[in-house]
Protein backbone atom coordinates (compact mmCIF):
# COMPACT_ATOMS: atom_id res chain seq x y z
CA UNK A 1 0.00 0.00 0.00
CA UNK A 2 1.58 3.28 -1.09
CA UNK A 3 0.99 6.62 0.64
CA UNK A 4 1.87 9.78 -1.30
CA UNK A 5 0.62 12.82 0.56
CA UNK A 6 1.45 15.64 2.92
CA UNK A 7 0.97 14.92 6.64
CA UNK A 8 -2.70 14.57 7.51
CA UNK A 9 -4.85 12.48 9.90
CA UNK A 10 -5.78 10.12 7.05
CA UNK A 11 -2.06 9.36 6.51
CA UNK A 12 -1.69 8.31 10.14
CA UNK A 13 -4.88 6.23 10.17
CA UNK A 14 -3.97 4.48 6.92
CA UNK A 15 -0.59 3.57 8.38
CA UNK A 16 -2.01 2.17 11.62
CA UNK A 17 -4.78 0.26 9.82
CA UNK A 18 -2.31 -1.36 7.42
CA UNK A 19 -0.05 -2.35 10.30
CA UNK A 20 -3.00 -3.96 12.12
CA UNK A 21 -3.80 -6.31 9.22
CA UNK A 22 -0.18 -6.85 8.17
CA UNK A 23 -0.22 -4.88 4.92
CA UNK A 24 3.18 -3.39 4.06
CA UNK A 25 3.11 0.38 3.56
CA UNK A 26 5.42 2.28 1.22
CA UNK A 27 5.43 6.00 2.07
CA UNK A 28 6.56 8.41 -0.66
CA UNK A 29 7.96 11.85 0.11
CA UNK A 30 5.48 14.58 -0.78
CA UNK A 31 8.16 16.62 -2.57
CA UNK A 32 10.12 13.79 -4.19
CA UNK A 33 10.94 13.98 -7.91
CA UNK A 34 8.62 12.20 -10.32
CA UNK A 35 11.38 9.84 -11.53
CA UNK A 36 11.93 8.66 -7.97
CA UNK A 37 8.18 8.15 -7.52
CA UNK A 38 8.13 5.99 -10.64
CA UNK A 39 11.17 4.03 -9.45
CA UNK A 40 9.60 3.28 -6.04
CA UNK A 41 6.24 2.20 -7.48
CA UNK A 42 7.90 -0.01 -10.09
CA UNK A 43 10.37 -1.58 -7.67
CA UNK A 44 7.70 -2.49 -5.11
CA UNK A 45 5.13 -3.53 -7.75
CA UNK A 46 2.67 -1.30 -5.91
CA UNK A 47 -1.01 -2.08 -6.55
CA UNK A 48 -2.82 0.49 -4.41
CA UNK A 49 -1.78 4.01 -3.45
CA UNK A 50 -3.42 6.57 -1.15
CA UNK A 51 -2.86 10.02 -2.60
CA UNK A 52 -3.79 13.66 -2.42
CA UNK A 53 -5.87 14.94 -5.30
CA UNK A 54 -2.97 17.11 -6.38
CA UNK A 55 -0.87 14.01 -7.20
CA UNK A 56 -3.26 12.49 -9.74
CA UNK A 57 -1.99 14.39 -12.77
CA UNK A 58 1.53 13.08 -12.22
CA UNK A 59 0.27 9.51 -11.83
CA UNK A 60 -1.84 9.80 -14.99
CA UNK A 61 1.26 10.63 -17.05
CA UNK A 62 3.12 7.68 -15.50
CA UNK A 63 0.36 5.07 -15.97
CA UNK A 64 1.86 3.42 -19.10
CA UNK A 65 4.98 2.66 -17.04
CA UNK A 66 3.08 1.48 -13.94
CA UNK A 67 1.20 -1.68 -14.99
CA UNK A 68 0.71 -2.95 -11.41
CA UNK A 69 -0.74 0.26 -9.95
CA UNK A 70 -4.48 0.20 -10.67
CA UNK A 71 -6.22 1.60 -7.58
CA UNK A 72 -5.94 5.13 -6.18
CA UNK A 73 -7.59 6.19 -2.92
CA UNK A 74 -7.96 9.97 -2.83
CA UNK A 75 -7.79 11.64 0.59
CA UNK A 76 -9.09 15.11 -0.25
CA UNK A 77 -11.80 14.40 -2.82
CA UNK A 78 -13.15 17.96 -2.61
CA UNK A 79 -9.94 19.14 -4.30
CA UNK A 80 -10.24 16.72 -7.21
CA UNK A 81 -11.43 18.30 -10.44
CA UNK A 82 -13.88 16.26 -12.55
CA UNK A 83 -11.71 16.42 -15.67
CA UNK A 84 -8.70 15.05 -13.77
CA UNK A 85 -10.81 12.22 -12.36
CA UNK A 86 -12.05 11.36 -15.86
CA UNK A 87 -8.49 11.37 -17.23
CA UNK A 88 -7.35 9.09 -14.39
CA UNK A 89 -10.15 6.61 -15.10
CA UNK A 90 -9.44 6.76 -18.83
CA UNK A 91 -5.76 6.06 -18.10
CA UNK A 92 -6.78 2.83 -16.37
CA UNK A 93 -7.06 3.73 -12.67
CA UNK A 94 -9.93 2.83 -10.37
CA UNK A 95 -10.64 5.88 -8.21
CA UNK A 96 -11.97 5.65 -4.64
CA UNK A 97 -12.48 8.36 -2.06
CA UNK A 98 -11.17 7.80 1.45
CA UNK A 99 -14.02 9.49 3.31
CA UNK A 100 -16.70 7.73 1.26
CA UNK A 101 -15.06 4.36 1.88
CA UNK A 102 -15.03 5.01 5.63
CA UNK A 103 -18.67 6.12 5.62
CA UNK A 104 -19.72 3.19 3.44
CA UNK A 105 -18.08 0.40 5.41
CA UNK A 106 -17.94 1.56 9.03
CA UNK A 107 -19.99 -0.59 11.41
CA UNK A 108 -20.48 -3.19 8.66
CA UNK A 109 -19.06 -6.69 8.71
CA UNK A 110 -17.98 -6.50 5.07
CA UNK A 111 -14.56 -6.70 3.44
CA UNK A 112 -14.37 -3.85 0.89
CA UNK A 113 -13.63 -4.95 -2.66
CA UNK A 114 -10.69 -2.58 -2.67
CA UNK A 115 -8.87 -4.93 -0.27
CA UNK A 116 -8.91 -7.83 -2.72
CA UNK A 117 -5.82 -6.84 -4.75
CA UNK A 118 -3.81 -6.57 -1.53
CA UNK A 119 -4.84 -9.95 -0.15
CA UNK A 120 -2.59 -12.96 -0.80
CA UNK A 121 -3.81 -16.41 0.20
CA UNK A 122 -1.60 -18.54 2.40
CA UNK A 123 -1.22 -21.17 -0.32
CA UNK A 124 -0.20 -18.66 -2.96
CA UNK A 125 3.54 -19.21 -3.32
CA UNK A 126 3.82 -17.13 -6.50
CA UNK A 127 2.75 -13.89 -4.86
CA UNK A 128 -0.14 -13.40 -7.32
CA UNK A 129 -3.34 -11.81 -6.00
CA UNK A 130 -6.78 -13.34 -5.78
CA UNK A 131 -9.41 -12.30 -8.29
CA UNK A 132 -11.96 -9.62 -7.55
CA UNK A 133 -14.80 -12.08 -6.95
CA UNK A 134 -17.16 -10.59 -4.38
CA UNK A 135 -19.37 -13.59 -3.61
CA UNK A 136 -20.01 -14.55 0.01
CA UNK A 137 -17.60 -17.47 -0.08
CA UNK A 138 -14.61 -15.38 -1.18
CA UNK A 139 -15.51 -12.64 1.29
CA UNK A 140 -15.69 -15.18 4.09
CA UNK A 141 -12.34 -16.66 3.05
CA UNK A 142 -10.73 -13.24 3.08
CA UNK A 143 -12.38 -12.31 6.36
CA UNK A 144 -10.92 -15.43 7.95
CA UNK A 145 -7.53 -14.89 6.33
CA UNK A 146 -7.33 -11.29 7.54
CA UNK A 147 -8.28 -12.41 11.03
CA UNK A 148 -5.44 -14.93 10.97
CA UNK A 149 -3.03 -12.52 9.32
CA UNK A 150 -2.03 -10.71 12.49
CA UNK A 151 1.49 -9.34 12.18
CA UNK A 152 4.41 -11.14 13.77
CA UNK A 153 7.29 -9.09 15.21
CA UNK A 154 9.57 -10.14 12.35
CA UNK A 155 7.09 -9.25 9.58
CA UNK A 156 7.90 -6.24 7.41
CA UNK A 157 5.78 -3.28 8.49
CA UNK A 158 6.99 -0.70 6.01
CA UNK A 159 9.57 -0.05 3.31
CA UNK A 160 10.99 3.45 3.70
CA UNK A 161 12.91 4.77 0.73
CA UNK A 162 15.76 7.16 1.38
CA UNK A 163 16.08 10.41 -0.53
CA UNK A 164 18.47 8.79 -3.02
CA UNK A 165 21.56 11.01 -2.99
CA UNK A 166 23.43 8.98 -5.60
CA UNK A 167 20.71 7.76 -7.91
CA UNK A 168 17.50 5.82 -7.41
CA UNK A 169 16.17 5.63 -3.83
CA UNK A 170 16.96 2.56 -1.73
CA UNK A 171 14.27 0.96 0.42
CA UNK A 172 14.94 0.14 4.07
CA UNK A 173 12.77 -2.75 5.26
CA UNK A 174 11.45 -1.94 8.75
CA UNK A 175 9.75 -4.65 10.81
CA UNK A 176 7.00 -4.34 13.40
CA UNK A 177 9.61 -5.17 16.03
CA UNK A 178 11.78 -2.25 14.83
CA UNK A 179 8.95 0.19 15.55
CA UNK A 180 8.02 -1.36 18.89
CA UNK A 181 11.68 -1.39 19.98
CA UNK A 182 11.88 2.41 19.91
CA UNK A 183 8.79 2.96 22.07
CA UNK A 184 9.80 0.15 24.40
CA UNK A 185 13.36 1.37 24.91
CA UNK A 186 12.24 4.96 25.41
CA UNK A 187 9.82 3.92 28.15
CA UNK A 188 12.30 1.56 29.81
CA UNK A 189 15.11 4.13 29.72
CA UNK A 190 13.33 6.56 32.00
CA UNK A 191 11.46 8.98 29.74
CA UNK A 192 14.52 11.15 28.93
CA UNK A 193 12.48 14.02 27.51
CA UNK A 194 10.10 14.23 30.45
CA UNK A 195 6.97 13.61 28.37
CA UNK A 196 3.79 13.82 30.43
CA UNK A 197 0.21 12.74 29.83
CA UNK A 198 -1.73 14.63 27.17
CA UNK A 199 1.14 16.39 25.43
CA UNK A 200 0.17 18.30 22.28
CA UNK A 201 2.42 18.18 19.22
CA UNK A 202 2.37 19.48 15.65
CA UNK A 203 2.93 17.09 12.76
CA UNK A 204 4.78 18.90 9.97
CA UNK A 205 8.01 17.00 9.27
CA UNK A 206 7.41 14.42 6.51
CA UNK A 207 5.69 11.27 7.73
CA UNK A 208 7.49 9.48 4.91
CA UNK A 209 10.63 9.92 7.03
CA UNK A 210 11.21 7.58 9.96
CA UNK A 211 11.86 10.52 12.35
CA UNK A 212 8.32 11.93 12.43
CA UNK A 213 6.71 8.54 11.97
CA UNK A 214 8.35 7.00 15.02
CA UNK A 215 7.39 9.99 17.15
CA UNK A 216 3.74 9.80 16.06
CA UNK A 217 3.78 6.08 16.74
CA UNK A 218 5.19 6.51 20.27
CA UNK A 219 3.40 9.63 21.57
CA UNK A 220 -0.07 8.01 21.81
CA UNK A 221 1.39 5.75 24.52
CA UNK A 222 1.31 8.92 26.65
CA UNK A 223 -2.16 9.96 25.51
CA UNK A 224 -0.72 12.74 23.34
CA UNK A 225 -2.75 14.80 20.90
CA UNK A 226 -1.42 15.30 17.37
CA UNK A 227 -2.37 18.33 15.27
CA UNK A 228 -1.51 18.51 11.57
CA UNK A 229 -0.01 21.52 9.85
CA UNK A 230 -1.86 23.45 7.14
CA UNK A 231 0.35 22.01 4.42
CA UNK A 232 2.58 25.01 3.74
CA UNK A 233 5.87 25.04 5.62
CA UNK A 234 6.02 28.84 5.19
CA UNK A 235 3.05 29.09 7.55
CA UNK A 236 4.62 26.91 10.24
CA UNK A 237 4.82 29.76 12.79
CA UNK A 238 1.10 30.47 12.37
CA UNK A 239 0.31 26.76 12.71
CA UNK A 240 2.35 26.52 15.90
CA UNK A 241 0.69 29.60 17.34
CA UNK A 242 -2.77 28.23 16.52
CA UNK A 243 -2.20 24.76 17.98
CA UNK A 244 -0.13 25.88 20.98
CA UNK A 245 1.94 22.67 21.23
CA UNK A 246 3.69 21.55 24.39
CA UNK A 247 6.04 19.17 22.56
CA UNK A 248 7.75 19.94 19.26
CA UNK A 249 9.95 17.87 16.98
CA UNK A 250 12.12 20.15 14.91
CA UNK A 251 15.14 20.50 12.63
CA UNK A 252 17.83 23.20 12.35
CA UNK A 253 16.21 24.89 9.36
CA UNK A 254 12.97 25.50 11.26
CA UNK A 255 14.77 26.68 14.39
CA UNK A 256 16.88 29.08 12.34
CA UNK A 257 13.73 30.49 10.74
CA UNK A 258 12.16 30.95 14.17
CA UNK A 259 15.33 32.65 15.41
CA UNK A 260 15.59 34.92 12.35
CA UNK A 261 11.90 35.85 12.50
CA UNK A 262 12.17 36.77 16.17
CA UNK A 263 15.30 38.87 15.67
CA UNK A 264 13.87 40.45 12.51
CA UNK A 265 10.72 41.50 14.35
CA UNK A 266 12.81 42.84 17.22
CA UNK A 267 14.57 45.28 14.86
CA UNK A 268 11.23 46.97 14.21
CA UNK A 269 10.56 47.52 17.92
CA UNK A 270 11.50 50.66 19.81
CA UNK A 271 14.99 51.00 21.22
CA UNK A 272 13.89 50.27 24.81
CA UNK A 273 12.31 46.95 23.80
CA UNK A 274 15.42 46.01 21.86
CA UNK A 275 17.71 46.79 24.78
CA UNK A 276 15.52 44.88 27.24
CA UNK A 277 15.53 41.72 25.09
CA UNK A 278 19.27 41.95 24.46
CA UNK A 279 19.97 42.41 28.16
CA UNK A 280 17.62 39.55 29.05
CA UNK A 281 19.48 37.29 26.62
CA UNK A 282 22.83 38.38 28.02
CA UNK A 283 21.78 37.60 31.59
CA UNK A 284 20.25 34.25 30.67
CA UNK A 285 23.37 33.28 28.71
CA UNK A 286 25.46 33.98 31.82
CA UNK A 287 23.24 31.72 33.90
CA UNK A 288 23.41 29.04 31.22
CA UNK A 289 27.22 29.24 31.07
CA UNK A 290 27.38 28.54 34.81
CA UNK A 291 24.72 25.82 34.71
CA UNK A 292 23.78 24.24 31.34
CA UNK A 293 20.63 22.82 32.92
CA UNK A 294 19.32 26.32 33.60
CA UNK A 295 17.51 27.68 30.55
CA UNK A 296 14.91 29.80 32.34
CA UNK A 297 14.92 32.75 34.72
CA UNK A 298 11.94 34.01 36.70
CA UNK A 299 12.32 37.75 36.01
CA UNK A 300 13.78 37.75 32.49
CA UNK A 301 11.26 35.17 31.32
CA UNK A 302 8.55 37.75 32.02
CA UNK A 303 10.32 40.18 29.70
CA UNK A 304 10.62 37.49 27.01
CA UNK A 305 7.06 36.17 27.47
CA UNK A 306 5.66 37.95 24.34
CA UNK A 307 8.29 36.13 22.26
CA UNK A 308 7.41 32.79 23.84
CA UNK A 309 3.72 33.47 23.21
CA UNK A 310 4.39 33.73 19.47
CA UNK A 311 4.79 29.94 19.55
CA UNK A 312 1.68 29.40 21.60
CA UNK A 313 3.13 30.01 25.06
CA UNK A 314 2.91 26.36 26.19
CA UNK A 315 6.05 24.84 24.68
CA UNK A 316 7.97 22.77 27.23
CA UNK A 317 9.94 20.21 25.19
CA UNK A 318 11.78 20.49 21.87
CA UNK A 319 13.76 17.74 20.17
CA UNK A 320 16.09 18.55 17.29
CA UNK A 321 17.34 16.00 14.80
CA UNK A 322 18.30 15.78 11.11
CA UNK A 323 21.60 17.68 11.41
CA UNK A 324 23.50 19.88 13.85
CA UNK A 325 23.16 23.61 14.30
CA UNK A 326 25.29 26.56 15.31
CA UNK A 327 25.64 26.32 19.10
CA UNK A 328 25.17 30.04 19.77
CA UNK A 329 21.88 30.21 17.87
CA UNK A 330 20.69 27.05 19.59
CA UNK A 331 21.39 28.53 23.02
CA UNK A 332 19.70 31.81 22.06
CA UNK A 333 16.53 29.99 20.98
CA UNK A 334 16.45 28.16 24.31
CA UNK A 335 16.82 31.44 26.15
CA UNK A 336 14.20 33.24 24.05
CA UNK A 337 11.61 30.48 24.39
CA UNK A 338 12.58 29.35 27.92
CA UNK A 339 12.43 25.78 26.66
CA UNK A 340 15.15 23.12 26.53
CA UNK A 341 16.17 21.68 23.17
CA UNK A 342 17.37 18.08 23.28
CA UNK A 343 19.48 16.93 20.36
CA UNK A 344 19.15 13.45 18.95
CA UNK A 345 20.42 11.19 16.21
CA UNK A 346 18.87 8.64 13.93
CA UNK A 347 18.59 7.50 10.36
CA UNK A 348 16.14 5.58 8.20
CA UNK A 349 17.98 2.30 8.65
CA UNK A 350 18.40 2.60 12.43
CA UNK A 351 15.43 4.62 13.66
CA UNK A 352 16.00 7.03 16.56
CA UNK A 353 19.15 5.68 18.18
CA UNK A 354 20.17 8.48 20.54
CA UNK A 355 18.41 11.30 22.39
CA UNK A 356 19.75 13.71 24.99
CA UNK A 357 18.18 13.78 28.43
CA UNK A 358 16.34 17.09 28.74
CA UNK A 359 18.61 18.04 31.66
CA UNK A 360 21.88 17.22 29.86
CA UNK A 361 21.44 20.18 27.55
CA UNK A 362 25.09 20.31 26.43
CA UNK A 363 25.03 21.63 22.89
CA UNK A 364 26.67 19.70 20.08
CA UNK A 365 26.07 16.25 21.58
CA UNK A 366 23.33 13.70 20.91
CA UNK A 367 23.19 12.06 24.32
CA UNK A 368 23.57 8.36 24.94
CA UNK A 369 22.22 5.32 23.16
CA UNK A 370 19.05 3.49 24.16
CA UNK A 371 19.35 0.33 26.23
CA UNK A 372 18.34 -1.99 23.38
CA UNK A 373 21.11 -0.61 21.16
CA UNK A 374 24.76 -1.63 21.05
CA UNK A 375 27.36 0.63 19.50
CA UNK A 376 30.95 0.25 18.49
CA UNK A 377 33.37 2.69 16.92
CA UNK A 378 35.71 1.49 14.19
CA UNK A 379 38.76 2.95 12.50
CA UNK A 380 38.16 4.76 9.21
CA UNK A 381 40.71 4.06 6.46
CA UNK A 382 42.41 7.10 4.87
CA UNK A 383 41.21 9.42 7.65
CA UNK A 384 42.68 10.54 10.95
CA UNK A 385 40.01 8.92 13.12
CA UNK A 386 41.03 5.97 15.29
CA UNK A 387 39.01 4.65 18.27
CA UNK A 388 42.20 3.45 19.94
CA UNK A 389 43.47 7.01 20.27
CA UNK A 390 42.15 9.73 22.57
CA UNK A 391 39.58 11.12 22.04
CA UNK A 392 37.69 7.98 21.09
CA UNK A 393 36.77 8.70 17.46
CA UNK A 394 35.73 6.60 14.50
CA UNK A 395 32.77 5.42 12.43
CA UNK A 396 29.64 4.70 14.42
CA UNK A 397 28.30 1.17 14.00
CA UNK A 398 24.97 0.19 15.54
CA UNK A 399 23.29 -3.09 16.37
CA UNK A 400 19.93 -3.62 18.05
CA UNK A 401 16.22 -4.27 17.80
CA UNK A 402 15.51 -1.00 16.00
CA UNK A 403 17.94 -1.63 13.11
CA UNK A 404 16.36 -2.53 9.75
CA UNK A 405 16.61 -6.06 8.37
CA UNK A 406 18.01 -4.92 5.02
CA UNK A 407 17.38 -3.08 1.76
CA UNK A 408 14.43 -4.14 -0.39
CA UNK A 409 15.54 -6.39 -3.25
CA UNK A 410 19.17 -5.38 -2.87
CA UNK A 411 21.14 -8.14 -1.17
CA UNK A 412 24.48 -6.75 -2.33
CA UNK A 413 23.92 -3.34 -0.74
CA UNK A 414 22.57 -5.01 2.41
CA UNK A 415 25.74 -7.09 2.76
CA UNK A 416 27.93 -4.00 2.28
CA UNK A 417 26.00 -2.10 4.95
CA UNK A 418 26.56 -4.61 7.78
CA UNK A 419 29.81 -5.98 9.16
CA UNK A 420 30.52 -9.63 10.02
CA UNK A 421 29.12 -9.14 13.55
CA UNK A 422 25.81 -7.73 12.33
CA UNK A 423 26.56 -4.06 13.08
CA UNK A 424 25.13 -1.49 10.67
CA UNK A 425 27.77 0.87 9.28
CA UNK A 426 26.19 4.30 9.68
CA UNK A 427 28.78 6.36 7.84
CA UNK A 428 28.88 8.89 10.71
CA UNK A 429 32.11 9.74 12.52
CA UNK A 430 31.54 10.17 16.25
CA UNK A 431 33.43 11.12 19.37
CA UNK A 432 32.42 9.20 22.49
CA UNK A 433 33.26 10.31 26.02
CA UNK A 434 32.27 10.00 29.66
CA UNK A 435 31.20 6.34 29.59
CA UNK A 436 29.12 6.71 26.41
CA UNK A 437 27.03 9.44 28.05
CA UNK A 438 27.92 12.10 25.51
CA UNK A 439 28.25 11.36 21.81
CA UNK A 440 29.17 13.97 19.25
CA UNK A 441 28.83 13.66 15.48
CA UNK A 442 31.97 15.15 13.96
CA UNK A 443 32.24 13.94 10.35
CA UNK A 444 30.90 11.67 7.62
CA UNK A 445 32.86 8.58 6.69
CA UNK A 446 31.06 8.32 3.38
CA UNK A 447 31.52 12.03 2.61
CA UNK A 448 27.77 12.63 2.56
CA UNK A 449 26.53 15.47 4.72
CA UNK A 450 23.43 17.52 5.38
CA UNK A 451 22.86 21.24 5.07
CA UNK A 452 20.56 23.15 7.40
CA UNK A 453 17.56 22.29 5.20
CA UNK A 454 18.11 18.64 6.13
CA UNK A 455 18.93 17.77 2.52
CA UNK A 456 21.76 15.33 1.88
CA UNK A 457 24.68 16.47 -0.27
CA UNK A 458 27.01 14.09 -2.09
CA UNK A 459 30.13 16.25 -2.60
CA UNK A 460 32.08 13.75 -4.69
CA UNK A 461 29.31 13.68 -7.29
CA UNK A 462 29.34 17.49 -7.51
CA UNK A 463 33.13 17.62 -7.66
CA UNK A 464 33.11 15.21 -10.57
CA UNK A 465 30.55 17.33 -12.40
CA UNK A 466 32.20 20.70 -11.85
CA UNK A 467 35.71 19.48 -12.62
CA UNK A 468 34.56 18.64 -16.15
CA UNK A 469 35.27 22.28 -16.98
CA UNK A 470 38.60 22.85 -18.67
CA UNK A 471 39.14 25.80 -16.34
CA UNK A 472 38.84 23.74 -13.13
CA UNK A 473 41.70 21.43 -12.16
CA UNK A 474 40.42 20.42 -8.72
CA UNK A 475 37.43 21.40 -6.62
CA UNK A 476 36.55 20.71 -2.99
CA UNK A 477 32.86 21.06 -2.09
CA UNK A 478 31.88 21.61 1.52
CA UNK A 479 28.97 22.75 3.66
CA UNK A 480 28.33 23.11 7.39
CA UNK A 481 25.21 21.42 8.73
CA UNK A 482 24.01 24.75 10.15
CA UNK A 483 24.43 26.64 6.86
CA UNK A 484 21.98 26.57 3.97
CA UNK A 485 24.39 26.64 1.02
CA UNK A 486 27.63 25.11 -0.22
CA UNK A 487 31.08 26.61 -0.53
CA UNK A 488 34.02 25.37 -2.54
CA UNK A 489 37.78 25.67 -2.81
CA UNK A 490 38.81 25.61 -6.48
CA UNK A 491 42.21 25.00 -8.04
CA UNK A 492 41.85 26.47 -11.54
CA UNK A 493 43.67 25.04 -14.53
CA UNK A 494 46.61 27.42 -14.81
CA UNK A 495 47.20 26.85 -18.51
CA UNK A 496 43.63 27.50 -19.63
CA UNK A 497 43.07 30.40 -17.24
CA UNK A 498 46.22 32.15 -18.48
CA UNK A 499 45.11 31.56 -22.04
CA UNK A 500 41.71 33.06 -21.31
CA UNK A 501 43.32 36.06 -19.60
CA UNK A 502 45.58 36.68 -22.58
CA UNK A 503 42.59 36.73 -24.96
CA UNK A 504 40.93 39.32 -22.74
CA UNK A 505 44.05 41.47 -22.38
CA UNK A 506 44.48 40.81 -18.66
CA UNK A 507 48.17 40.98 -17.82
CA UNK A 508 48.70 39.96 -14.19
CA UNK A 509 50.83 37.46 -12.23
CA UNK A 510 48.91 34.19 -11.84
CA UNK A 511 48.21 34.62 -8.11
CA UNK A 512 46.80 38.10 -8.75
CA UNK A 513 44.93 36.83 -11.80
CA UNK A 514 42.79 34.61 -9.59
CA UNK A 515 41.58 37.69 -7.70
CA UNK A 516 40.45 39.38 -10.93
CA UNK A 517 36.66 39.80 -11.29
CA UNK A 518 36.68 38.68 -14.94
CA UNK A 519 38.34 35.38 -13.98
CA UNK A 520 35.96 34.92 -11.05
CA UNK A 521 33.02 35.44 -13.41
CA UNK A 522 34.50 32.89 -15.80
CA UNK A 523 34.58 30.24 -13.06
CA UNK A 524 31.11 31.22 -11.84
CA UNK A 525 29.70 30.89 -15.37
CA UNK A 526 31.32 27.46 -15.71
CA UNK A 527 29.69 26.33 -12.46
CA UNK A 528 26.26 27.61 -13.49
CA UNK A 529 26.62 26.01 -16.93
CA UNK A 530 27.47 22.64 -15.37
CA UNK A 531 24.54 23.00 -12.95
CA UNK A 532 22.19 23.50 -15.88
CA UNK A 533 23.70 20.72 -17.99
CA UNK A 534 23.45 18.15 -15.21
CA UNK A 535 20.09 19.48 -13.93
CA UNK A 536 21.34 20.01 -10.39
CA UNK A 537 18.90 21.28 -7.81
CA UNK A 538 19.22 24.67 -6.14
CA UNK A 539 21.20 23.60 -3.09
CA UNK A 540 23.76 21.81 -5.28
CA UNK A 541 24.66 25.02 -7.12
CA UNK A 542 27.77 26.73 -5.78
CA UNK A 543 27.82 30.50 -5.48
CA UNK A 544 30.50 30.91 -2.80
CA UNK A 545 33.99 29.86 -3.84
CA UNK A 546 37.66 30.67 -3.36
CA UNK A 547 40.29 30.34 -6.10
CA UNK A 548 43.69 29.12 -4.95
CA UNK A 549 46.96 28.98 -6.90
CA UNK A 550 48.25 26.15 -4.69
CA UNK A 551 47.42 22.77 -6.29
CA UNK A 552 46.02 19.87 -4.29
CA UNK A 553 48.82 17.30 -4.33
CA UNK A 554 50.05 14.05 -2.82
CA UNK A 555 52.98 15.98 -1.39
CA UNK A 556 50.83 18.35 0.67
CA UNK A 557 48.62 15.38 1.66
CA UNK A 558 45.54 16.92 0.06
CA UNK A 559 45.41 14.05 -2.45
CA UNK A 560 45.80 10.31 -1.89
CA UNK A 561 48.32 8.35 -3.97
CA UNK A 562 45.45 7.56 -6.32
CA UNK A 563 44.66 11.31 -6.53
CA UNK A 564 41.47 11.26 -4.50
CA UNK A 565 40.68 14.31 -2.38
CA UNK A 566 41.55 14.01 1.33
CA UNK A 567 38.60 15.97 2.65
CA UNK A 568 39.54 16.49 6.28
CA UNK A 569 43.04 17.74 5.38
CA UNK A 570 41.72 20.29 2.87
CA UNK A 571 39.04 21.42 5.31
CA UNK A 572 41.64 21.96 8.00
CA UNK A 573 43.87 23.91 5.57
CA UNK A 574 41.10 26.20 4.32
CA UNK A 575 38.80 26.46 7.34
CA UNK A 576 39.52 30.17 7.87
CA UNK A 577 38.83 30.96 4.22
CA UNK A 578 35.62 28.89 4.26
CA UNK A 579 34.39 30.77 7.34
CA UNK A 580 35.21 34.05 5.58
CA UNK A 581 33.22 32.96 2.52
CA UNK A 582 30.15 32.37 4.65
CA UNK A 583 30.66 35.64 6.49
CA UNK A 584 30.96 37.55 3.19
CA UNK A 585 27.47 36.65 1.99
CA UNK A 586 25.05 39.41 1.18
CA UNK A 587 21.52 38.55 2.28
Amino acid sequence: MGIWSKNRPEWYMTDIACAAINFVTVPIYDTIGINSVKSIIQKTEMKVCCVEAEKLESLISLKPELPDLNILIVYNDSNLKDDIKKKAIKAGYKIYFYKKLIDQYKNKNIIPQIVHPLYKSEGDKTGSTTNNNTNDESLENMREALKNNKPKPTDICTIIFTSGTSGNPKGAMITHNNFIAFAQSYLLDGNRLGIIKYEVTLSYLPLAHVYERLIEFALPFFGAKIGYFSGNIKDISSDINALKPTFLITVPRILQKIHDNIMGTLKNKNIISQLLVKFALKCKRKCYAKNPKKFNHGFWDLILKPIRNRLGGRLRIQVMGSSSMDKNKLVDIQMLLSTPISEGWGMTEVGVGFVQHRNDNIKGTIGGMFSNTILKVIKVPNMKYDPKEYPNRGELCVKGDSVMVGYFRDEELTKKSFDADGFFLTGDIVEVNENNKYIKIIDRAKNIFKLAQGEYIEPEKLENIYSNSIYIEHIFVHGYSYENELVSIIVPSEVFVKEYAKKHNIDLPYEELLKNETIKKLISDEIMSASKTYKLNGIEKIRLFHLTHIPFSVENKQLTPTHKIVRNVILESYKTIIDELYASRTI
